[in-house]
């Protein structure tokens, strides 16, 4: 329960921190990173509290990332295209969710263990981070919020 509470509160108050900033590329991409981190210790350490802590801290870092990460595809896609792409990433992420345990059970059925299945997330997350971190962010003037609050003046 502690590490879902935890992710919860911090989900909404980085939400808060991304909607007052009008920022949502570092806001994707540093929780994604903290997850990775977190991830990492908690496949390195046996210690039960650092892991639950690591665990905590990971979740915490997924959830967080979620709410500016929708926000992304509007801001440099038309409408339209938009509307394909999270069509098409919720899809890869659907796919992700059937596959990624299936993975893990195949990592950890290697040694018994899942410091491996942990590392792999990590390195995953890794991979995630930078591509959100290098996404190339050009405003479209058609529906971003930014604009059409400009417009609206």
């Amino acid at each position: 329960m502690v590490p879902y509470l935890f992710a919860t509160i911090v989900m909404v108050m980085w939400s808060c921190s991304s909607d007052t900033r009008g920022e949502r590329r570092l806001h994707s991409a540093i929780p994604l990173a903290l997850a990775a981190a977190a991830l990492l210790g908690a496949g390195l350490t046996s210690n039960p509290y650092v892991s639950i802590t690591m665990i905590s801290l990971s979740l915490a870092g997924l959830y967080a990332f979620k709410s500016p990460f929708w926000a992304l595809p509007t801001l440099f896609l038309t409408r339209s295209t938009a509307a394909i792409s999270i069509a098409v990433i919720n899809s890869i992420g659907n796919l992700g969710g059937f596959v990624g345990p299936f993975a893990i059970g195949y990592i950890k059925g290697s040694d018994g263990r899942a410091t491996r299945g942990l590392l792999f997330l990590s390195g995953l997350l890794v991979a995630a981070f930078l591509m959100t971190l290098f996404i190339r962010l050009t405003e479209h003037t058609s529906g971003t919020p930014a604009k059409l609050a400009e417009q609206s003046h």
